[in-house]
């Protein structure tokens, strides 16, 4: 597992300190946040590595996620295991890992004032009615919740 102090700066400019990745929706400052954050972290690796293939798990992540290793993409994570390939980008020593987010509009939207639709309806009538729709009682997580580790995988080349 991937451990020490992350950065998560929103787009906006708001940054924060975490000892992990955490939701937003834990984070009273940025509790209903709706659009895209950066993680990051610098981390050491050990020399030893050769010959494996490595890959880094993202864990949990709400809802979509792009990588970069030292100054490389690794590419977008959205579904299924948010895994991805890093052995060219990983090098022994100090590494900057950056974890850039995304999370769902109904983040924001469940969380804004109800609109007063009172004076349109006195004014051009009730015309679509209500939908029927029941928002959630808590909005579902967003960020990345982790944990996030790197994983060696050594392939095997002889022939059975």
């Amino acid at each position: 597992m991937i451990k020490g102090t992350w950065e998560l700066e929103f787009d906006g400019g708001s940054t924060l300190s975490l000892e992990a990745p955490s939701p937003w929706n834990d984070l009273a400052p940025v509790k209903n946040y709706s659009d895209w954050a950066t993680y990051r972290i610098g981390f050491d690796v050990p020399e030893g590595g050769a010959g494996l293939e490595w890959w880094l798990d993202l864990g949990s992540v709400r809802e979509t996620a792009e990588a970069s290793l030292n100054g490389t993409a690794l590419g977008a994570a959205w579904k299924g295991a948010r895994r991805l390939k890093c052995t060219a980008a990983l090098k022994a020593g100090r590494n900057q890992l950056a974890v850039r987010v995304g999370n769902l509009w109904v983040n924001n939207y469940y969380t804004r004032p109800k609109r007063n639709l009172k004076p349109v309806a006195e004014t051009l009538g009730i015309r679509w009615g209500t939908s029927g729709e029941i928002p959630p009682k808590t909005t579902p997580p967003s960020g990345l919740l982790g944990p996030v580790r790197l994983l060696p995988l050594r392939r095997r080349t002889e022939k059975w």
